[in-house]
């Protein structure tokens, strides 16, 4: 068997490469250059906590002196006002200030010690149970009937020590028409009566 040689054709040459000067990437523009920033203001410096400390005021150790001089102050005002003369004696203005006069004893409570027993009624002709008293209790007087005073006989002052209520009246037959007034019983004391007492009435 025979073989026969094929001629190989011949391949056109290659191009040559760009040199590598030309592959490299074109250079870039520099970054501007930005501003420097401000410095920034500093903060004032705080105070350390001992310096705190320090100017606290120093309450406790105040209250104390406080308090004192407000008690001298008070001790000194009572001293001033004991050794203060008084008005109504006082020498250097030679003026005596008028002393009021006691209130009345008001009705119910006795100035003094009246003869009046306990179940009777007295009147007395003047006031401050002064004169000759006259005397009423149940065995001479009905009760809910008129009692007259004797004759020519006028109340200004007088006592209940019965245990009913009485009323005393201006005119002589217990008239509503002139003035009238009850008392309860139990001692009740008037010195003084708010009208002539004329008549009387003791009540069931």
């Amino acid at each position: 068997m025979m073989f026969r040689r094929v001629p190989v054709p011949a391949f056109p040459a290659l191009p040559a490469l760009p040199s590598p000067s030309l592959l490299s990437p074109p250079s870039l523009p520099a970054p501007p250059s930005l501003p420097s920033p401000s410095p920034s203001p500093s903060l004032p410096s705080l105070p350390s906590l001992p310096s705190l400390l320090s100017r606290r005021p120093h309450l406790p150790a105040r209250l104390p002196r406080v308090l004192l001089l407000a008690t001298a102050g008070l001790l000194a005002g009572s001293g001033i006002a004991q050794a203060a003369p008084s008005p109504a004696s006082s020498p250097a203005t030679g003026f005596t200030a008028p002393v009021s006069a006691p209130a009345p004893a008001p009705a119910g409570t006795p100035q003094t010690d009246p003869a009046c027993a306990v179940g009777e009624f007295c009147v007395w002709p003047q006031e401050s149970y002064a004169g000759d008293a006259q005397h009423f209790d149940l065995r001479t007087s009905n009760p809910s009937d008129c009692i007259p005073l004797p004759e020519g006989f006028e109340s200004h002052s007088f006592v209940n020590r019965m245990t009913r209520d009485v009323t005393i009246y201006q005119g002589e037959d217990c008239s509503t028409e002139g003035d009238f007034h009850t008392y309860p019983g139990g001692g009740t004391y008037v010195p003084q009566s708010p009208f002539v007492v004329r008549a009387i009435k003791i009540w069931e």
